[in-house]
């Protein structure tokens, strides 16, 4: 088990030089900023990163660098709407995986649907709330 653990470790920092010398040797191509604050850095060989906005980051002070050449880092694209479906889940009153269950369960079980049709009036509700 030793064996393999610091074959992998030694595996992980192959490919980490490797990586640090792909990005050495190629020109930014393309740079935006993702929604979650990153940079998103497209090289001139197709290689893709995701960068922190962090001026201590190396990779980030090259994108600096990239920059003071003329380029500029496009904007994060917009957020996707949701869904119906993403809304209704989100929804505080959306129930709980397990009250799916029980109403499941009562009505095959012990032929008691009520908790199922009061369940199905509730997500019928949802719909309305959310319409497409």
């Amino acid at each position: 088990m030793k064996r393999f653990f610091n074959i992998a470790i030694l595996l992980f920092l192959v490919l980490t030089v490797l990586s640090g010398v792909a990005w050495a040797d190629q020109p930014i191509a393309s740079a935006q900023f993702t929604q979650s604050g990153m940079i998103h850095v497209i090289l001139s060989n197709g290689q893709a990163f995701d960068i922190s906005d962090n001026m201590a980051n190396r990779h980030r002070r090259r994108v600096a660098e990239w920059i003071a050449q003329g380029n500029t880092i496009a904007p994060a694209d917009p957020p996707t709407p949701l869904t119906q479906e993403q809304k209704i889940r989100r929804d505080p009153d959306f129930p709980r995986p397990s009250v799916f269950i029980e109403a499941i369960i009562d009505c095959r079980f012990n032929s008691d649907c009520t908790a199922a049709l009061a369940l199905r009036n509730r997500l019928n509700d949802l719909r309305a709330k959310y319409p497409q």
